[in-house]
């Protein structure tokens, strides 16, 4: 491993969390000129790869550090605290709204980027992480995050993946006073829409259905249907728990429609609320937000209803 220091670290970021010999890893990639404006994260640091790749010899290539030094790192950079953390169930117009908000130069916008979620879910030989531990590198991930790439850099808006819910809490010990917002929607819209393509926030597989606090007989066998239904369920309690102890949270249910929630969120963030109103801005909320070439079309047929009674009721009681 070469000598680095923590102020060789400017304009890198984790790509990655490796578990080797019951030690902890981060790799790390350059940057580059990238701006953020990709529907997720992930896209980014791709297009992060292929730019280091086309550099040539003049390639950063990847880093690889023990995940402690995230802290000292983290000392190093020049950074924008957080000035909004979103929260979301599934197909709610989060990754539009990221989309929207990322076309503003003042805001670095991160949507569901992996190694956040990587780390909330640390674990070594099989062990979860000790709590206070995976808060200290949340802080100090976060903090790079915020690093200023850009002169004209003024805010921070980090989207959250859907089963970070689970994680609210944390999240409000460490950022006790920035603002939290949830975007939602009603579960029969949500299901007909995974039937067609699965999230894997509801696949078991992926995401463990132990975050949800479901237990799962293996001898019983279910549909993914009914496991997205519970997963649900779990969520929206999730969400009126939230409502009843966070006052610095502002709740966006998809039927209010994307252009308020947006423009409460231009709140949120004092930006200038114009900024909705211009003609690229008006663009591109016809267009989709995972594939912005695409115009999008609402397009849902709903024949059967495939939310449960249980479900439906949770969605309902967080008015």
């Amino acid at each position: 491993m070469e000598s680095l220091t923590p102020g060789d670290f400017q304009n890198w970021l984790p790509s990655k969390l490796i578990e080797r010999e019951g030690n902890l890893f981060l790799e790390w990639i350059y940057l580059w000129d990238v701006h953020f404006d990709k529907p997720f994260f992930d896209e980014t640091l791709m297009v992060c790869k292929m730019t280091d790749s086309l550099k040539g010899e003049y390639q950063k290539g990847k880093r690889i550090t023990p995940v402690g030094f995230i802290s000292e790192v983290a000392q190093s950079v020049d950074s924008l605290n957080p000035d909004l953390f979103i929260f979301h169930t599934s197909r709610c117009g989060s990754t539009l709204t990221t989309q929207i908000l990322s076309m503003d130069e003042q805001n670095i916008v991160f949507s569901e980027y992996l190694i956040v979620d990587a780390i909330l879910r640390a674990s070594i030989q099989g062990e979860i992480v000790h709590d206070e531990i995976r808060k200290k590198w949340l802080w100090a991930l976060i903090k790079i995050m915020g690093q200023k790439r850009f002169q004209e850099e003024r805010r921070l808006i980090i989207k959250l993946d859907s089963w970070h819910l689970a994680y609210h809490n944390l999240f409000r010990e460490l950022y006790p006073k920035i603002p939290f917002a949830i975007l939602y929607r009603d579960p029969d819209t949500i299901l007909t829409s995974v039937n067609k393509k699965w999230g894997i926030q509801f696949i078991p597989e992926i995401i463990p259905p132990s975050i949800y606090k479901i237990e799962i007989d293996n001898t019983f066998r279910f549909s993914l249907n009914e496991y997205a239904n519970r997963v649900l369920q779990v969520m929206y309690t999730w969400i009126n728990e939230i409502k009843g102890i966070d006052k610095n949270c502002l709740l966006c249910d998809y039927k209010n429609g994307m252009e308020k929630n947006l423009r409460d969120l231009i709140c949120v963030l004092k930006m200038d609320i114009s900024f909705m109103d211009k003609k690229e801005i008006r663009e591109r909320m016809k267009l989709h937000s995972k594939t912005p070439e695409i115009v999008f079309v609402e397009n849902i047929l709903k024949k059967d209803c495939l939310a449960y009674r249980e479900t439906i009721l949770n969605y309902s009681q967080i008015r």
